[in-house]
């Protein structure tokens, strides 16, 4: 097999490994980053297409050879500034938006200076074909321009080095083995092109070969190890937000994972690397679970640290076939239960104490993880933190109203309408979704951004469906309507699922009135302020159209509550 034959295959497999990366990842659900490794993707397309181009036929003439290799500069300029944004953006660096325009404008003009070289002696003094193996080379004279080239990779490798480093040195173990594969998915077309040049492999280049496997590791970290995965973000933020320890070891005992309150409690963590035995690293959490693990036993003595108490726990692992896949091992924080105990224990530890203390617990954590979910959704909108207060405001007035007017006495209850006011703020979370672009958009959005901003009612449940499986059912089953449910119109032309009158469920209904009433008195990137008679009056003509005309009854009758809520909590 000749070496015509060899380009031709390498080249072509690579042009259609790059194709298909790229239609993989177009059919996961895009986020910044995303959209970014897309145009990474596509970038390197263009340069395979390039390569593959070049080799045709071994006699290709100079303009093929000419086109061939714009396309190559074409991609290539296209791939390092792409490289430099998506390091920045992943690795959380700050970049002044002066860096950013000045990275854009940079690959601009080499784009125009490649894409012309035949026009002008800056890249190229001068070109010519050459028969080299028996196959047309395009054999190039540098100019200035092509000088500046080479500076302009080392220097995009330099800052992505640095960069890596530093993230390494900040210690975010858990994160480690993505943040390599990015680095080297970025700087391996870099190495395959200097070694094409120092050990001058013409006419076979080693780019082609860089960009696929630089696209096989995007295809790896965005289809198996969920990279920027906009959900594994919210739970790990939460997770991260508990007050419980929670450590993850395989069947071997090796560490997978751990939160920040194990990492407080147990310091030796930060020293450990992934997948490193624990057996041989921490006296301390050998000897504390143990016996949890290979002994049999169900309970082990309290843990004291840091003036809080803990109950060592044990939950396994389970794959769909029942296998034990690892262990989940955690200090749950009974802090608050001991104490409560040790005052109940000088009275008589009545079995209906015993109970309001763990309801009172339930409560709490439930309560801990909605205030966490409202801050992931206010972080990411531009809309007040005061707009979930006085949506859940509203919603109990108007609950509390149709109680006192006898409606819907089969659900309306006191902890019915507790549940709605503590929930309610949940029914925005699944805007963490939806990008700044679209969120904080001062314009109309189109048709399309509209279809994007519609699924956070969906994505919105799911997350609360997902990570509040083991709390309350009411409250799941309230959340997950609320979220999902809260922009259902009456007469069956909202969304997501477009029904109609009671089939909508009835905390939906009411947060309805609530949200649309809010959001027409505030401030939105897209509309000023309305007066607070003119948002009555759209609610009151919206009543058997838009909204269940008993909830407007109710909302209406309480007219003054209302105003004085808005008066009291107003941005």
């Amino acid at each position: 097999m000749d070496l015509y034959i060899v380009q031709h295959l390498i080249y072509g497999a690579g042009l259609i490994f790059c194709a298909v990366a790229f239609i993989i990842t177009a059919r996961w659900q895009a986020s910044e980053e995303r959209k970014l490794i897309m145009i990474m993707l596509f970038a390197g397309f263009l340069v395979q297409l390039g390569h593959w181009s070049a080799v045709q036929s071994p006699s290709n003439s100079t303009d093929i050879l000419v086109f061939a290799v714009k396309l190559e500069y074409f991609g290539t300029c296209m791939l390092y500034c792409v490289f430099l944004i998506l390091g920045m953006r992943y690795f959380q660096i700050n970049m002044p938006t002066w860096a950013y325009w000045i990275i854009i404008v940079t690959s601009a003009l080499f784009l125009v200076v490649t894409l012309t070289f035949d026009k002008h002696q800056l890249f190229y003094i001068s070109y010519h074909v050459e028969k080299i193996d028996g196959i047309n080379v395009l054999v190039k004279r540098y100019g200035i321009f092509h000088t500046l080239y080479y500076v302009m990779i080392v220097l995009a490798d330099i800052v992505i080095t640095v960069v890596f480093i530093k993230t390494v040195k900040a210690g975010n173990k858990n994160r480690i083995r993505t943040n390599l594969l990015l680095y080297l998915a970025v700087m391996i077309p870099s190495i395959c092109y200097f070694i094409g040049i120092v050990f001058r492999t013409e006419p076979f280049k080693m780019v082609p070969v860089g960009i696929t496997l630089a696209s096989a590791i995007c295809l790896y970290l965005i289809t198996t190890r969920k990279y920027l995965d906009i959900k594994d973000f919210a739970q790990t933020t939460l997770i991260n937000s508990l007050e419980d320890a929670i450590i993850v070891v395989d069947t071997s005992y090796r560490l997978k994972y751990y939160n920040t309150c194990a990492a407080n409690i147990f310091p030796v963590l930060r020293t450990i690397r992934m997948d490193e035995l624990l057996n041989d690293k921490s006296k301390e959490l050998n000897e504390l679970y143990s016996p949890l693990l290979y002994d049999n036993v169900e309970n082990v003595e309290d843990y004291e640290s840091n003036g809080k108490v803990y109950k060592p726990e044990v939950k396994p692992i389970v794959d769909s076939y029942k296998n034990i896949e690892g262990y989940i091992l955690g200090l749950q924080d009974i802090t608050t239960e001991r104490e409560k105990e040790h005052i109940l224990q000088r009275y008589n530890n009545s079995l209906r104490a015993q109970v309001s203390i763990q309801t009172h617990r339930l409560s709490d954590i439930q309560d801990d993880m909605i205030r966490g979910f409202a801050t992931l959704a206010e972080g990411h909108d531009l809309v007040s933190g005061k707009h979930v207060r006085r949506t859940s405001s509203y919603a109990w007035i108007i609950a509390t109203e149709m109680r006192r007017q006898n409606m819907h006495m089969d659900i309306i209850d006191d902890e019915w309408i507790e549940t709605l006011r503590k929930i309610a703020p949940l029914h925005d979370i699944g805007k963490i979704s939806i990008t700044d672009a679209i969120l904080n958009k001062p314009k109309k959005l189109t048709h399309k951004e509209y279809e994007i901003m519609k699924t956070h009612t969906v994505i919105g449940a799911e997350i609360i469906r997902t990570i509040m499986r083991n709390n309350d059912k009411q409250y799941i089953e309230m959340a997950s309507n609320v979220a999902k449910h809260h922009h259902e119109r009456w007469d069956g032309t909202g969304y997501p699922d477009g029904l109609t009158k009671e089939m909508i469920p009835l905390e939906a209904r009411i947060l309805a009135v609530a949200d649309v009433f809010d959001a027409i008195v505030s401030k939105r990137p897209y509309k000023e302020v309305n007066p607070v008679s003119d948002a009555f009056d759209i609610i009151e003509h919206g009543s058997g159209t838009h909204f269940d005309p008993e909830v407007v009854q109710a909302f209406l009758a309480c007219r003054e509550e209302v105003v004085e809520v808005y008066e009291e909590l107003k941005d």
